[in-house]
């Protein structure tokens, strides 16, 4: 994977390079490797990036098809986000109060072409690639002792978006997901993510559009076995036997109450998305997203989670490729009882912040 990535960013900045030369930017990502602390609203906004490259929502045309005709896109993103509450942490059991989060992102999109299905359904597949990086504390206000937070994290992901007459979008995608503990060079977890959405886009005579999304997934997982996510998230070797032995001790087998699949589970969500033109340069982007996840395996077995987000984004396009942005976002995350009795919290963080982007496509 590390030459993956080697490769995939080399290729990335050497594309990128002459467009720059000739025209003279969920949750915060911990470095977890310990399964059993992983709670999976962490991903959320994350594995969303994985459809950042496909545009195939407005109205389209099975004249304008581009048969088999391949095209590639890169980006890359920058967020220096202010939130209040970046270790998730229950209102009443914070250690970290607020802090500023810094991430950057490279991607590369490429569009498979356009297959006309009769005279009125268009699919645009699509497979997207990122790699991300976040900080938590890059000016280390608090020193060094959050760095172990610091985490990468890299998506893969297939979209086989079906255009419909009047707007409407059937979209069937899954996307491979995995955390890095980049300074150890280690990952201990793999979520694969199967979904189906159905979408509807509404435009008005003032340019806006609304997007209307109601979809459905499934959340796949594999981790390491209980002692190996110990080591790999730092406890040294001694303190992970012990940790390990004690629970023997106490009639426990690891393997059944510190399973590596800990995060199967199914959702379903609603969002909207609202763009409103300033002017032919500036945009306002509100947003609203709210899901619900169910636990199928492992100790987390009937835990239910429900997210609510709403955000304002306003985004001014310096030019074609560049652009920048100020993000904003409240959510609010509630667990059920069989969640509070394995220690996940509720909690409620608003982030808020600039961006900019560049985005290139050949």
């Amino acid at each position: 994977m590390k030459f993956f990535f080697l490769f995939f960013l080399s290729v990335s900045c050497a594309s990128l390079y002459p467009q720059v030369a000739n025209d003279s930017g969920a949750t915060p990502t911990p470095a977890g490797v310990n399964a059993d602390l992983f709670d999976s609203s962490f991903f959320d906004g994350i594995l969303d990036q994985a459809d950042t490259g496909d545009d195939a929502m407005g109205t389209q045309r099975i004249i304008d098809l581009r048969g088999s005709t391949f095209a590639p896109s890169i980006s890359f993103s920058t967020n220096y986000n202010y939130s209040s509450n970046p270790l998730a942490a229950h209102k009443n059991n914070k250690i970290w109060e607020d802090g500023f989060l810094t991430s950057f992102t490279l991607g590369f999109n490429l569009g498979l072409g356009e297959i006309g299905i009769g005279d009125e359904v268009l699919i645009t597949p699509s497979i997207y690639l990122s790699h991300s990086r976040t900080y938590y504390d890059l000016a280390k206000d608090r020193g060094v002792g959050f760095q172990y937070l610091d985490a990468d994290s890299q998506i893969a992901s297939l979209s086989l978006p079906f255009v419909l007459p009047n707007d409407f979008v059937v979209r069937i995608s899954h996307t491979y997901f995995r955390p890095i503990d980049f300074r150890n060079d280690k990952s201990d977890i793999y979520i694969n993510s199967p979904s189906f959405s159905f979408e509807k886009q509404f435009t008005f005579s003032n340019g806006g559009a609304l997007t209307a999304i109601v979809g459905a997934g499934l959340s796949l997982s594999e981790g390491s076995e209980y002692l190996a996510s110990l080591l790999s998230a730092g406890v040294g070797d001694a303190v992970a036997q012990t940790l390990y032995a004690n629970l023997v001790l106490q009639g426990e087998n690891p393997a059944i109450s510190r399973p590596t699949n800990m995060q199967d589970s199914w959702s379903h969500q609603i969002a909207f998305n609202y763009m409103h033109p300033i002017n032919e340069k500036f945009f306002a982007i509100p947003n609203f997203a709210y899901s619900k996840s169910v636990y199928t395996e492992g100790r987390y077995l009937g835990r239910e989670d429900t997210i609510t987000s709403v955000g304002l984004n306003i985004s001014y396009a310096l030019n074609e490729w560049l652009n920048l942005s100020a993000v904003s976002n409240y959510s609010s995350k509630k667990t059920n009882d069989n969640g509070h009795e394995e220690d996940i919290v509720d909690y409620e963080n608003f982030i808020g912040g600039v961006a900019f982007g560049i985005n290139y496509a050949f």
